[in-house]
């Protein structure tokens, strides 16, 4: 859920806010970022009525709207591998140099990169959020210890790709689990070693997504936007070390944007899947 915000006055770490068609509900609240508890209100007890447990994008100035967006906090799902969240780099300064894309699961496996292989970071790309952005030339991003997930497992993210002469590879594996975009048509692919690769036909190039896949074994399903889009035999190939934007042997360096991926040791039931996807399409603004 998304609300309207005005600012009546904001300082460096607190801010009075006003939703918008209710001024008899302005409220007190720390500094952006941070989830809005009811313990932030000072004085004013509708609040929880309109933000109770969501959180702030940003403060701006004096007149300004601002939004915020429900919470959601993935590691509540059982089995959470790998988070990663362009909004959670620091510093979050345009055009920065990423060495580090930390894992925000708990789990520490972060990826890294060094020298050309650096991405990028853009801000305020995708319904004002900033992704990782790979130039096609040599940029990538990888984890080259192993996170040992085994299928099932559910792999979840929000990307960009242009389509070009080469595989789009969003994500591959050590494991050889991978989820890429063919080139010139565009079509979403989910293939694991050993298995059938799954190819809906339909062109993802050049939008954001949610590419969902679920590897299963037989019973392995692809998703675009929360939206099944075929099924498969993806045979037992597990997820080894993580390459985002290139393939395991680093000779395809395909262009594109990644805002957020997730990596679950299980294959999500159709009810934790739908959460995860619709936090996804309301914070970054897809499929709505």
């Amino acid at each position: 859920m998304k609300r309207a915000l005005q600012t009546v006055w904001a300082t460096s770490d607190r801010a009075m806010l006003v939703p918008d068609g209710d001024p008899t509900a302005a409220f007190l609240v720390a500094a952006q970022g941070m989830v809005l508890l009811d313990s932030d209100v000072v004085g004013y007890s509708n609040y929880a009525t309109y933000f109770s447990n969501e959180i702030l994008v940003e403060v701006g100035k004096r007149g300004d709207y601002i939004v915020t967006e429900s919470f959601f906090d993935a590691t509540t799902i059982a089995g959470l591998k790998l988070w990663l969240k362009a909004d959670s780099i620091v510093p979050l300064v345009d055009g920065t140099r990423i060495t580090q894309w930390s894992d925000v699961s708990g789990n520490n496996y972060h990826l890294s990169a060094a020298g050309v292989d650096r991405p990028t970071l853009k801000t305020d790309v995708i319904n004002r959020k900033p992704v990782v952005r790979f130039d096609g030339v040599a940029n990538r991003i990888f984890n080259a210890a192993s996170i040992a997930v085994a299928q099932p497992d559910t792999i979840i993210m929000v990307a960009f790709g242009i389509v070009n002469v080469s595989n789009l590879y969003f994500l591959s594996s050590s494991g050889a689990q991978q989820l890429l975009l063919l080139p010139n048509t565009g079509t979403y692919y989910m293939m694991a070693t050993g298995g059938v690769a799954i190819n809906p036909a339909g062109n993802r190039g050049g939008a954001f997504h949610i590419f969902t896949g679920v590897f299963n074994g037989a019973s392995s399903n692809a998703y675009v936007d929360g939206v099944l889009v075929g099924s498969g035999n993806m045979a037992v190939a597990p997820v080894g070390a993580v390459y985002l934007m290139t393939n395991a042997g680093n000779t395809v360096h395909p262009p594109g944007d990644i805002a957020e991926m997730l990596i679950y040791n299980s294959a999500l039931s159709d009810t934790n899947r739908n959460r995860v996807e619709s936090y996804l399409k309301s914070k970054y603004n897809i499929g709505l």
